[in-house]
């Protein structure tokens, strides 16, 4: 029998007791790490400080009321245990946006594994089925938010700080009141390279604590379906026993396998001593007895069980005041956050699992509309089928555009409408020939020849026509006025580059301003040969890479001399495709505005943009042409050059070699009479190598 833990008057104690538990992310046993015990306490404790003796206070309230619960036998009482649950979803649209369904999983392990239902529970060695609980804990996602407005329990935030996620997480989307609802923040990868972490109730009782209450978790480990696995998906049951005021069988440490376990505790009369267990020993004796390896507190990655003294310490949790625990199931608090009724339609809402295509690519609809919907009816323009009555469409798009699409949903009283305009963008599967050429000067609005990324509704691309480089026109993302920490995309349409036979090169030329030396911002170039399902990195500018002096004001390139130009030469073979994309990925860091112009993808030997030293102009006229193009050269410079006319798929035909011009002014007169229409690259290349690039279109 063990003796109950009394909690010591010493801060490493107070710290192991009110310890947030930190449990490494991996899926292999052998391979876990481990955190520091004190973790985001310490933080928690630097941050407010002086909460030292009120938290041990808390402790020695809450061990004393679970004693008194245990000799009672209230335990046993019939009480029906309902917990509110909000998962806050912190994303980048990563994987770690997971699903609603993926939460509805997690919910139905929780409640299996709380109400000795998980199918598994059979596999439990005979030596503890005597002592399996059914803790009788239910868990239910909210029906209404803080506010008494409708929801579905599951708060989606767009942040890329889901990449070190922590308590930064709890800014981000707000705690809710944690006397009604038990949070988890959901992201993308925590901090220290832990699974998931949560504090015990007496850590958190203060005042400083309301804020921080609740598990956080990373992704893969919620649920067993989506990003989450069967062997990771009771990651969340053991926070959650934790979050009820649990500790791990070795005691109040976050390291298993320590000799010095066996002198330690968890306070809990039938949980057997041990070290710990970081594998599947099913008859492991650590401590000179048979070891609960399956314990859903263990980090075995076979858990089945709780015992019943456990059952007993987070039944008398519930029961306490401690950090608002015994308020969670009253029928007050329950009947304020929904979940004792079916609730009625309140909100339409519908997801795609992609919103850009190529013809004759598929799209999966879904509708997550709530509460209570009996019916149905899906209209998606320009798709098969363009109706449906079925929570879950699978649609194909076979011609590109922009398509609506419409969702009417009800309940047998009232029913609820939604269209959402160009919703979907279908690219053609075999895009525009090369050579592509972009100098934004055709008049379009940017949508007919790009499509956007802008998650945080701020400044993103447009097309300006206030400068340019070789016009009044330039892609352009007005930065400063976007807060730090923004990203933007502006992503092409499909390009057809699998005719090629030559070496093909990515050429563009940006312009960009900072605010101050410690804006540290990134433009990236980003290539797809899938139509833009994945995307590969091929450059990247960041640090130092302006073109003019620092400003505050809103800056504008005064001159060509404000332009740089970039060449990106490692575009691989396996994206000479008929579908192949790229994208311009901008992340702010409080700096100015940047420009883009001059986009060209051709072959590499002759790439690049109007790039004279010596300023020539060069024109073509008619142009497009038929039988004949005159090239006009216009410099004070002289020099000499070669000429060549270059094909979509690379090939010359046309060259003239070794010419002079002699300063001035002189024209090229060239016969097209032979070539076929179709568009064609005019390179100029001078001795001392710079070039010059103008399209040609030849038209019949």
């Amino acid at each position: 029998m063990k003796k109950f833990l009394v909690v010591p008057a010493m801060l490493f104690s107070i710290a192991s007791f009110a310890q947030t538990h930190q449990h490494v992310a991996s899926e292999v046993p052998d391979a876990v790490r481990y955190c520091d015990v004190h973790g985001a306490f310490e933080r928690l404790v630097n941050e407010n400080p002086g909460i030292e003796d009120e938290i041990l206070e808390s402790e020695r309230e809450l061990e004393e009321f679970t004693r008194n619960f245990a000799e009672s036998g209230l335990e046993n009482a019939r009480v029906d245990y309902i917990i509110t649950v909000v998962f806050h979803i912190i994303h980048a649209d990563g994987l770690e946006n997971i699903s609603d369904e993926q939460v509805y999983d997690a919910i139905e392990i929780l409640n299996e594994d709380f109400n000795l239902g998980n199918v598994d529970i059979s596999a439990v060695i005979p030596e503890f089925q005597g002592i399996v609980a059914n803790v009788g804990v239910e868990f239910r996602l909210a029906r209404l938010d803080p506010e008494g407005e409708c929801t579905k329990g599951i708060v989606r935030v767009y942040s890329t700080q889901t990449n070190s996620g922590g308590e930064n997480l709890k800014t981000i989307s707000p705690t809710w009141p944690r006397a009604k609802y038990m949070n988890v923040w959901v992201a993308a990868d925590l901090s220290g390279g832990a699974a998931g972490y949560t504090y015990t109730p007496g850590s958190v009782n203060g005042f400083w604590g309301a804020e921080a209450d609740g598990i956080v978790i990373k992704h893969s480990y919620v649920g067993s379906i989506g990003t989450g696995s069967p062997t990771r998906s009771r990651a969340l049951t053991h926070e959650v026993g934790h979050w009820i005021n649990l500790r791990h069988p070795w005691g109040g440490t976050n390291d298993p396998g320590l000799e010095s376990n066996c002198d330690s505790d968890d306070s809990v009369s039938d949980t057997p001593n041990t070290i710990g267990w970081t594998s599947c020993t099913l008859y492991g004796e650590s401590c000179g007895s048979l070891d609960n390896v399956q314990n859903f507190m263990e980090y075995s990655y076979c858990s089945r069980m709780f015992t019943n003294g456990q059952k007993s310490r987070m039944l008398a949790a519930l029961n306490s005041p401690t950090a608002n625990r015994n308020q969670l199931w009253s029928e007050a608090t329950l009947n304020s956050t929904g979940v004792l009724t079916e609730g009625t339609l309140c909100e339409i809402d519908f997801g795609a699992n992609i919103r850009e295509i190529c013809t004759g690519d598929s799209i999966v609809f879904n509708d997550y509309s709530f509460h209570d919907v009996i019916n149905r009816e899906w209209t998606f323009e320009g798709g098969f089928p363009a109706t449906s009555s079925d929570q879950q469409v699978v649609v194909y798009y076979n011609e590109p555009g922009l398509y609506n699409v419409g969702l009417q949903v009800g309940n047998g009283v009232q029913t609820l409408n939604e269209t959402a305009p160009q919703y979907i963008r279908v690219w053609s599967s075999e895009g525009q020939q090369l050579p592509y050429i972009e100098d934004f000067e055709a008049g379009t609005g940017i949508l007919a020849n790009w499509s956007l990324q802008n998650t945080d509704s701020e400044n993103t691309w447009e097309i300006t026509n206030q400068t340019g480089v070789s016009g009044n026109h330039s892609l352009r993302l007005g930065n400063r006025y976007n807060p730090a920490g923004q990203i933007d995309e502006v992503m092409s349409k499909t390009i057809n580059m699998s005719d090629t036979t030559v070496s093909i090169a990515i050429s563009f030329k940006y312009a960009y301003a900072r605010r101050n030396t410690g804006n540290d911002e990134r433009l990236s170039l980003w290539i797809s040969n899938d139509c833009g399902e994945s995307w590969s990195l091929r450059a990247m500018l960041n640090g130092e890479f302006e073109t003019a002096p620092y400003t505050t004001a809103d800056w504008y390139p005064s001159s060509a001399a404000q332009w740089q130009e970039v060449i990106v030469d490692n575009i691989t073979q396996s994206h000479y495709v008929s579908n192949f994309r790229f994208k311009f990925k901008f992340e702010s860091d409080g700096g100015n505005n940047i420009y883009i112009d001059d986009i060209n993808i051709g072959n590499s030997q002759s790439l690049s943009v109007e790039n004279f030293v010596n300023d020539a102009n060069v024109s073509l006229f008619p142009n497009p042409a038929t039988d004949e193009v005159h090239i006009r050269i216009e410099s004070a410079v002289p020099f000499d050059y070669d000429l060549t006319i270059f094909n979509t798929i690379g090939q010359s035909v046309f060259s003239a070699d070794n010419r002079y011009f002699a300063g001035g002014s002189d024209q090229l007169n060239i016969n097209t009479g032979a070539l076929p229409s179709g568009v064609y690259l005019v390179n100029i290349q001078t001795r001392g190598g710079n070039k010059i690039v103008k399209r040609l279109v030849i038209s019949r």
